[in-house]
């Protein structure tokens, strides 16, 4: 046989030919009575078909992403990816994948020649970013709290809060929240790899009592009144001084000046509400029935007064 080059052997019948492209081969064959004869073969050698799986990549935990190039292989006509798991098909070019993990996946194309060729992707998980948006709780009307988790999410993700009604901001990761009714706060935390997740918190808003301290009167220093508030379970007034008992619905007031008296009203979901009322204190006049006298039996005398308006 020759040339010899991609043959097993030269010198046999059947020699194994691997020439590294299209090769003419031809046999010279010398039989018992020396008598010579050639004759020539041609070993086809075809290209394999060009494969492309993709390029690596990563998803987040719960996503699909479509597989293989783009083409697959322009020449291929079966495909065979492995391993089979989360993947739509294991024989078309371009399946889908939804690995829960990081995987390996290998593809190996036939063409039309019998010829067949691999290549493999990677599709590297990312696990979804935690997100906290706090508990659930209950507030009072128009008392502002902090809400989200310790942490909400991840260093360097991005937060994205809705509704936006009654918050200080959206994309803070604990923003302060004023709500007057009931609502539910739902948190979306992106992380450096893109991937998101969300938690929801929902707020009871309790109204608050109404305070009512009652109408304002006026009095005559050393005088006392009585205090008349409602709207309550629990009552706190202040001034302390000048009130019998602070913590009722109705003390008495004796103060010597003009003052105001502020309540405090607790419901018993503990939400509060205040109120105020003023007191007008009169300073008594100076009486002055003037200097002693003495007078003569049957004789009179004039005494004056001075200091008001007003002399019995």
């Amino acid at each position: 046989w020759s040339p010899s080059s991609g043959l097993s052997s030269n010198t046999i019948s059947n020699p194994q030919a691997f020439p590294s492209s299209t090769t003419i081969y031809t046999v010279t064959v010398t039989d018992v009575n020396f008598c010579i004869d050639t004759e020539t073969v041609i070993v086809t050698i075809y290209n394999l078909p060009v494969v492309n799986a993709g390029n690596d990549t990563a998803i987040c935990v719960g996503d699909t992403i479509q597989i293989g190039g783009s083409p697959t292989s322009a020449t291929g006509i079966n495909f065979s990816w492995s391993p089979a798991t989360n993947l739509n098909s294991t024989t078309v070019a371009n399946p889908n994948a939804f690995p829960v993990s990081t995987i390996t996946y290998t593809v190996i194309v036939n063409d039309a020649n019998t010829c067949f060729n691999s290549d493999s992707i990677v599709v590297s998980v990312n696990n979804l970013p935690i997100a906290d948006a706090g508990d659930d709780t209950t507030i009072c009307d128009g008392v502002p709290v902090v809400i989200g988790g310790s942490p909400t999410g991840p260093v360097g993700s991005a937060f994205s809060w809705s509704p936006a009604t009654s918050l200080s901001s959206t994309t803070n990761s604990n923003p302060t929240a004023t709500p007057s009714s009931n609502i539910t706060y739902t948190v979306v935390v992106t992380d450096i790899n893109s991937c998101l997740n969300s938690d929801s918190v929902q707020f009871t808003v309790n109204p608050n009592p109404v305070a009512d301290a009652g109408l304002g009167d006026t009095l005559c220093a050393g005088d006392s009144l009585q205090l008349n508030g409602s709207g309550g379970g629990l009552y706190s007034w202040t001034p302390l001084d000048s009130l019998t008992d602070p913590n009722i619905s109705n003390p008495i007031a004796f103060p010597a000046d003009t003052i105001t008296f502020f309540l405090i009203v607790t419901d018993g979901n503990n939400c509060k509400d205040t109120d105020s009322v003023t007191v007008n204190v009169n300073q008594l006049p100076l009486a002055d029935a003037g200097p002693d006298l003495w007078i003569c039996p049957f004789d009179s005398i004039q005494i004056i007064a001075g200091g008001g308006v007003i002399y019995s």
